[in-house]
């Protein structure tokens, strides 16, 4: 089967990438599949400090169009995901697919160390791997894409994020302390604020230039982002909530708390409004991940209701710059 390689353009080809993960959920169950909020949240916020985005996803298509998978490079972190089509896992295509990827990514990579001056950092700095490598998510129970990763020269290095589901069909109580109400983001006019919540739950450098980019970007709706006002006006937390509407799988990306608005049972009233927004909005299942070894995270989306359905783990090749 010829594959044809063809560069992203936006949201026509967003919305493609996004019913291939969604179909392929809904064929074979999600093991190995993101959820269509993470492709836009991804590409746009994650890649946000990157003016050429677009130029890191790629689509692959067969000679009649259909979409076959994409990757999306991280070059802050030398990293990628890969998604093939459940028709294709395990195939010569999504070996193809991982190899080109592999292969762009070590080109990008010694590029980027060839020219790197090492009195510079950015706030993703705490990334940076020495000795560095090349790195990828896998599904623990994927055995094709380890199989195949394992064929390019990754190892299994270490546990990286535990993603948890519940049901829709109760939703727990929570209740807000005096003062403090929840709404969703009337975009621009909220931009300050939203910056200075999102800085200050995860300690990124936000800029409103920054978060304007990421509100007019495809896929993305302001009104999905809902936040906490506290008493003095001030955004004390945030989520953004996405919809799968083909599986009726709400997913939770990111969840955050502001640093002062600490233990005040903030971040639990969010998720619970949350949860009742996606299921008027037909969801039956919520879904947010968090880091494997993050204790504290894990007690706090287990008293939630939610419950580990899938375990993702980090896999790892040594870059040769050489």
């Amino acid at each position: 089967m010829a594959l044809h390689h063809k560069p992203y353009t936006g949201l026509p080809d967003l919305r493609r990438m996004q019913s291939l993960v969604a179909e392929s959920t809904q064929k074979i169950g999600g093991l190995g599949y993101l959820h269509v909020g993470d492709i836009p949240h991804r590409i746009y916020n994650v890649l946000r400090r990157f003016p050429e985005r677009e130029q890191y996803v790629h689509l692959w298509e067969t000679d009649a169009g259909q979409l076959v998978g994409w990757s999306l490079i991280y070059p802050q972190w030398n990293a990628f995901d890969t998604q093939i089509h459940a028709d294709y896992k395990g195939t010569d295509a999504e070996r193809a697919i991982l190899s080109w990827t592999v292969d762009e990514i070590t080109r990008l990579a010694r590029s980027k160390y060839a020219q790197a001056d090492p009195a510079d950092s950015t706030d993703d700095s705490e990334n940076d791997v020495t000795p560095p490598t090349i790195s990828t998510d896998v599904h623990v129970g994927d055995t094709p894409r380890m199989e195949l990763l394992t064929e390019l020269g990754f190892t299994d290095r270490k546990p990286f994020i535990d993603l948890t589901t519940r049901p829709l069909d109760t939703i727990p109580a929570a209740v807000l302390p005096d003062g403090y109400t929840i709404r969703h983001s009337a975009g621009m006019p909220d931009a300050a604020r939203l910056v200075a919540v999102h800085s200050g739950a995860f300690g990124s450098q936000w800029t409103v230039e920054l978060y304007e980019m990421v509100l007019h970007s495809p896929g993305f709706v302001a009104e999905n982002e809902w936040v906490v006002v506290a008493p003095s006006g001030e955004f004390a937390a945030f989520t953004i909530i996405w919809f799968d509407t083909l599986n009726k799988i709400g997913l939770f990306e990111p969840v955050g708390t502001h640093e002062n608005y600490h233990r005040q049972g903030l971040g639990r009233a969010l998720m619970v409004h949350a949860m009742g927004v996606m299921k008027e909005n037909g969801m039956t299942t919520a879904m947010v991940g968090h880091h494997a070894a993050d204790e504290r995270s894990t007690a706090f989306y287990h008293s939630l209701g939610f419950r580990d359905v899938y375990h993702i783990r980090d896999y790892a090749k040594p870059l040769e710059l050489a």
